[in-house]
């Protein structure tokens, strides 16, 4: 099996900032992948691009089965306003929460 040895950096950094730090903050970065020279293999070294994007968290914390409703506005949980509170189970989004309809 090959030795291989991955790096990253972030995009657009100097060749001597190679970590083997896993990035985990949202950002840009390139990879660098090195396969050791072996008796069989000539060594090898590719690089790629790639992003980390920022992800929203939704904490929908305890399940209730009663649904308080203090503003009349409804939303898709992919942000469309809906005409009133929806009777289909799912997501949803009023009064600046996440509400779960069961």
């Amino acid at each position: 099996m090959a030795n291989v040895t991955y790096e990253y950096k972030a995009k657009g950094a100097a060749e001597d900032s190679y970590s083997t730090d896993v990035p985990t903050l949202a950002g840009e970065y390139t990879i660098r992948a090195t396969v050791a020279e072996t008796a069989d293999y000539s060594d090898a070294t590719a690089t790629a691009d790639f992003v980390i994007g920022e992800a929203i968290v939704a904490s929908l914390g305890e399940t209730k089965k009663e649904v308080v409703v203090v503003s009349d506005a409804w939303y898709s949980i992919d942000g469309r306003k809906l005409a009133g509170q929806p009777q289909a189970k799912g997501l949803y989004v009023n009064n600046g929460r996440v509400v779960l309809i069961k």
